[in-house]
C-alpha cells in the first residue's frame, strides 16, 4: 500500500458489481424504454416503462429485483437469495417483478419472472429462500420483446372482465407438473372443457 492510499477510502466490490449490473440492464433495453432506480429499495431495484418505437407511453410498466455475482460458474452464481419478507411482498403485488441476475464473468444477464419460480414453504427458523435460474433464462435480443408480450398477457388475465373467449396455450413438461401425470391433467381439463367447465388460469404454465 503506498503512502497516498494510507486513509482514503475505498468503495467495495459490491457496490461497483451493482452499478455494473445496472449499466448492463440499461443497456440490454430498447432504447426508448425509461430504466429508473426504485429509491428508497423495498426489495425492489429498478422500474422499467415500456414505450413503443415510435416514444409513446404504452401503460406498461414493470419492477426488477437485481442481483450480480463474481463466480466464474454460471451455475453457482445464477441464484438469487431472497428474504422470506421480500417473497411475501412480491406476492402481494399486482403485477410479478422480473428478477435479474447479472454475471460479470461472462458480462450477462438473466432474467425469470418471480412467479415463475413456483410457490415455496417455508421451514421453521427459515429467513430467506433461493431461487436459482438456468441457461434458459439467458437474455437475449427478443428478451424484450417477450418480456413485453407477457406484461400484456397478465394484465389480460387480471382484469376484472377479461375480453371472452381467451386463446391460450399451456404447455406441459413431459414428466408431469407438480407429481401429477401429463396425461392425468390433459384428461381432466378435456372432462371439465366437455361440461363447460369455467376455469380461472392466473398465468400460462410453461
Amino acid at each position: 500500500m503506498s503512502d497516498n492510499d494510507q486513509g482514503m477510502p475505498r468503495r467495495p466490490r459490491s457496490h461497483q458489481l451493482d452499478e455494473i449490473a445496472r449499466t448492463a440492464l440499461r443497456k440490454a433495453l430498447p432504447q426508448t424504454w425509461v430504466c429508473q432506480d426504485v429509491t428508497p429499495d423495498y426489495g425492489l431495484d429498478a422500474r422499467i416503462e415500456i414505450f413503443d418505437d415510435s416514444g409513446l407511453a404504452t401503460g406498461q410498466m414493470l419492477f426488477v429485483q437485481l442481483k450480480a455475482s463474481d463466480k466464474p460458474d454460471p451455475r453457482s452464481a445464477l441464484s438469487a437469495r431472497l428474504t422470506i419478507e421480500q417473497c411475501h411482498y412480491y406476492e402481494s403485488l399486482d403485477l410479478p417483478p422480473l428478477i435479474v441476475v447479472y454475471h460479470a464473468p461472462s458480462d450477462t444477464l438473466f432474467a425469470k419472472w418471480f412467479l415463475r419460480f413456483g410457490k415455496h414453504r417455508k421451514r421453521k427458523g427459515q429467513k430467506h429462500f433461493s431461487f436459482r435460474l438456468k441457461e434458459s433464462d439467458r437474455w437475449s435480443k427478443s428478451t424484450p420483446g417477450i418480456l413485453e408480450e407477457d406484461l400484456r398477457l397478465f394484465r389480460r388475465f387480471l382484469s376484472p372482465n377479461p375480453p371472452l373467449p381467451i386463446p391460450f396455450r399451456l404447455d406441459l413438461p413431459r414428466e408431469g407438473l407438480f407429481g401429477v401425470a401429463t396425461s392425468e391433467m390433459d384428461l381432466e381439463i378435456k372432462k371439465g372443457t366437455k361440461k363447460g367447465t369455467r376455469y380461472r388460469i392466473p398465468f400460462i404454465v410453461s
